[in-house]
C-alpha cells in the first residue's frame, strides 16, 4: 500500500505542477497581451499555443481537464477583473472556451499517450530482441553447464534490475543451488515455491497463486516439456518489476532451456564416443597383450619339452642355451608384468602417482646400473647438467620409462649399440633424451608410435607398442610430453619432458590419492 501511494503521489505531483504551470502561463499571457496587442482576441490564440500542450501532456483524463480549464479560467478573472467595463469577452465566452480548450486536450491528450504508448512498446520489444538475439549468440559459444549457468543470471539481472538465483536438480530427488547474481545471495527459505515450480512446471512464488506471499519469483526453465532448471528472480517490493520484464525474462529462459538440452544431448553424445574410444583402445590392448604374451610363452614351454625328453640327447651347450633362452623369455614377461601393473596405476580414473621431488642425478643413476646389468654389452653414456636439480615425479615410474626406451634402442640398434641418455634443463621444464644410431623410424613406425597396437612388423619377436604407449601415459600423468623422430644422420631420437613444479589439479589429485 505504501509503495502505491508513493507512486500516487509522484504522478499527482506532476500534473499539479502541470495546472499551476497553465495558472501561470495564462498570468504571463494576460499582461503580454495587454501591453502588446492591448486587446485580449488576441490572447486567446497565444493561450491555446501556449496551455493546451501542458494540459495534453498530464497523466489522465481528470488532470487534462483541469489543466484546459484553469488556463481559461485565470485569464478571464484576471480579464474581467482589470478590465472591466472595457473587455470585450463575457463570461459566456469563458465558458465556451473552457469547454472548446477542455474537449481539445482531452482528445489530443488521448492521441497523444497512445501514440507514445505504442512508441515505447515498439522500443520495448526491439530492445527485447535485441537482447534475447544477443543471449542467443552467447549461449552458442558456453562450452560448460557452468558458464551457461553464470551467462543466464547475469542476463535475468541485465533485464530485471533484480538479484536472480538458479536452482538444478541434485540427482537424488531434490534440488540445489547452482549459482546467483551478485554471487552470496541470501535468501529466506524458499524451498517450496522453487519444488512447486519443477512440479507444475509454472511460474510460482511472487505474483503467482502458488507461494503468493515469497518474494522469489520463480520461472520454469524448460525444453521438449522438461523441467531441467528453475530461475528465481528476487523482487524489491519498494521497486514494482514491469510486465514487459517479466516477460523478456521468460522468452530468454526459453533459450536457456534449449540451451541446456543441447548441452545435454553433447554429453550424452561425448560419453558414447568416450566409450566406444575406450572399447576400441582395449580391444587394441588386449590384442597386443595376447600375442606378447603368448610368443615368448611359447618359446619357454618349447624349451622346456626339449628338456625334459629323454630320448633326445642334448649336449651341455645346447641345453645351456634352451635355459639360456628360458630365463631370457621370463625375464621379459617379467618387465611386461611391471608394465601392466603401470597401467593399473595410471588408468581411465587419473593419475594414481606417488610423488617426490627426486635428484635428476639418481634417477640417471639407478637408470644406468639397471641398463648395465640387463645389456652389459651396450656403450650407454650419460650426459646431464652441471648444477644440482629436483624434479617432482614418481621415481619407480620414470626409471621404468627410461629402461622401456633404452630396451628400444638396443633391440633395434644391436646389444653393443651406442646409446645416449641425455638430461637437459629447461625453462619451466626438464627434457630426458634417449637416442640410438641404428636403422631409425619407418614412417608408418612414426605414424602410429605412441598407439597400443603399433609394433614393428619385421620383428617376430617381442612387440614394441604396449611399452611406448604405457610410457606415454606415463608422462602424460605427470605432466609432461613425450615425443619420438629419426636423428640425422641415423638412429631414434625420444624426448621426454617433466615439469619443474606440479600444477594445480596434480597437487590437489595427489592429496587427495595419499
Amino acid at each position: 500500500m505504501g509503495k502505491h501511494s508513493y507512486r500516487l503521489s509522484a504522478a499527482s505531483v506532476k500534473n499539479l505542477r502541470g495546472v499551476l504551470l497553465a495558472a501561470l502561463a495564462s498570468a504571463l499571457i494576460f499582461l503580454f497581451s495587454g501591453v502588446v496587442f492591448q486587446s485580449s482576441f488576441y490572447a486567446v490564440p497565444l493561450l491555446a499555443l501556449i496551455t493546451l500542450p501542458l494540459a495534453i501532456a498530464a497523466t489522465n483524463v481528470a488532470w487534462r481537464a483541469a489543466s484546459a480549464c484553469v488556463a481559461v479560467l485565470v485569464f478571464s478573472l484576471l480579464e474581467l477583473t482589470v478590465n472591466v467595463g472595457a473587455t470585450p469577452l463575457s463570461p459566456i465566452f469563458a465558458v465556451y472556451a473552457a469547454c472548446i480548450f477542455t474537449t481539445i486536450a482531452l482528445i489530443g491528450g488521448g492521441l497523444y499517450w497512445r501514440i507514445r504508448a505504442e512508441r515505447d512498446s515498439y522500443s520495448e520489444q526491439g530492445a527485447r530482441e535485441r537482447s534475447i538475439s544477443a543471449l542467443s549468440t552467447e549461449l552458442l559459444t558456453a562450452a560448460t553447464a557452468e558458464e551457461l549457468y553464470a551467462l543466464t543470471l547475469r542476463s535475468l539481472f541485465s533485464v530485471t534490475e533484480c538479484s536472480a538465483v538458479l536452482f538444478i536438480p541434485d540427482g537424488e530427488g531434490g534440488v540445489r543451488r547452482a549459482g546467483s547474481y551478485p554471487e552470496g545471495l541470501l535468501l529466506y527459505p524458499v524451498d517450496d515455491s522453487v519444488s512447486a515450480c519443477f512440479r507444475t512446471g509454472e511460474r510460482t512464488g511472487y505474483g503467482t497463486s502458488l507461494c503468493g506471499k515469497n518474494s522469489l519469483c520463480c520461472f520454469p526453465v524448460m525444453a521438449d516439456g522438461e523441467v531441467l532448471a528453475v530461475a528465481g528472480v528476487l523482487i524489491d517490493v519498494w521497486r514494482d518489476v514491469s510486465v514487459y520484464q517479466l516477460q523478456t525474462a521468460e522468452l530468454l529462459l526459453v533459450r536457456v532451456g534449449v540451451a541446456l538440452k543441447r548441452l545435454a544431448l553433447m554429453r550424452r553424445e561425448q560419453k558414447i564416443l568416450m566409450e566406444k574410444e575406450l572399447e576400441r583402445m582395449r580391444s587394441d590392448f588386449l590384442r597386443s597383450i595376447s600375442h606378447d604374451l603368448r610368443t615368448p610363452l611359447t618359446g619357454i614351454i618349447g624349451a622346456c619339452s626339449a628338456l625334459n625328453q629323454e630320448d633326445v640327447a642334448l649336449d651341455n651347450a645346447a641345453r645351456r642355451d634352451l635355459i639360456q633362452s628360458v630365463g631370457e623369455e621370463a625375464a621379459w614377461l617379467l618387465r611386461m608384468v611391471e608394465n601392466l601393473l603401470s597401467v593399473t596405476r595410471v588408468g581411465s580414473s587419473g593419475p594414481k602417482l606417488n610423488k617426490s621431488c627426486e635428484p635428476i642425478e639418481e634417477v640417471l643413476l639407478e637408470t644406468l646400473e639397471k641398463a648395465r646389468g640387463r645389456f652389459p654389452n651396450a656403450k650407454i653414456t650419460v650426459v646431464q647438467p652441471a648444477e644440482f636439480l629436483m624434479v617432482p615425479m614418481d621415481p619407480t615410474l620414470i626409471v621404468q620409462v627410461l629402461m622401456n626406451l633404452i630396451e628400444n634402442a638396443v633391440k633395434y640398434s644391436g646389444p653393443s649399440a651406442r646409446i645416449d641418455l641425455i638430461a637437459e634443463d629447461g625453462d619451466a621444464f626438464v627434457s630426458f633424451t634417449v637416442r640410438d644410431y641404428g636403422r631409425g623410424l619407418s614412417q608408418d613406425d612414426l605414424a602410429t608410435l605412441f598407439e597400443p597396437s603399433a609394433r614393428r612388423t619385421e620383428d617376430s619377436k617381442h612387440g614394441m607398442g604396449l611399452g611406448l604407449s604405457i610410457c606415454k601415459s606415463i608422462i602424460r600423468a605427470h605432466g609432461g610430453e613425450i615425443h619420438g623422430h629419426n636423428g640425422d644422420p641415423c638412429g631414434a631420437v625420444f624426448t621426454l619432458t617433466l615439469p619443474k613444479e606440479d600444477s594445480d589439479d596434480e597437487r590437489e589429485a595427489n592429496r587427495s590419492y595419499h
